[in-house]
């Protein structure tokens, strides 16, 4: 935005909402945790109303299907690191569990083992594990795998013009070992 005098002026803000993740100037998910738990909740108390008790496999499949996107929705990008963050989320799948029949007085990590269902830290800590796994197997440099490289019809260059050395290298080495 322009001032009176022409210069542009940035506007500071502290809170932005960028494909559905919400971003603060402090660079902490609290803000996108509550709103994703606050949104699962409401989603659970849809659930809660329409079905008054559910037997497990019913659950798992209502569970997977409506709540629990809301809680990991581009989970890899706001990483949870603060535990409040994840007692946040965490606490909206200890809701979700009672109300499966018989559930009730049954503790949390009982409800899960029962369910087959893990904590939110847990599947965190898979997700990590399986990406370096995924990583390690592949022999792709993590600079060339997120590179991009526009097609030479749409460009006055060629394709071979744009590409760095090292990927023109890259590129025909994994080509020879075809």
């Amino acid at each position: 935005m322009k001032d009176a005098t022409g210069t542009f002026v940035i506007e500071r803000t502290t809170e932005k909402r960028d494909l559905g993740i919400i971003i603060t100037d402090n660079l902490k998910p609290t803000s996108h945790c509550v709103k994703a738990a606050a949104k699962a909740r409401l989603v659970l108390g849809v659930v809660r109303r329409h079905f008054k008790r559910l037997d497990p496999q019913d659950f798992l499949i209502v569970y997977k299907s409506y709540i629990r996107p809301h809680l990991e929705y581009c989970i890899q990008a706001w990483s949870l690191y603060l535990q409040k963050d994840i007692y946040c989320l965490e606490s909206v799948q200890r809701a979700a569990t009672q109300l499966v029949r018989g559930f009730r007085n049954v503790p949390y990590e009982d409800r899960l083992r029962i369910l087959g269902l893990t904590t939110l830290a847990v599947r965190i800590e898979r997700d990590l594990i399986e990406c370096y796994q995924k990583r390690k197997s592949e022999s792709i440099s993590v600079l060339s795998a997120f590179r991009y490289y526009p097609s030479p019809r749409t460009q006055l260059q060629t394709f071979s013009q744009l590409m760095p050395p090292a990927a023109k290298a890259e590129l025909l080495q994994s080509k020879s070992d075809q």
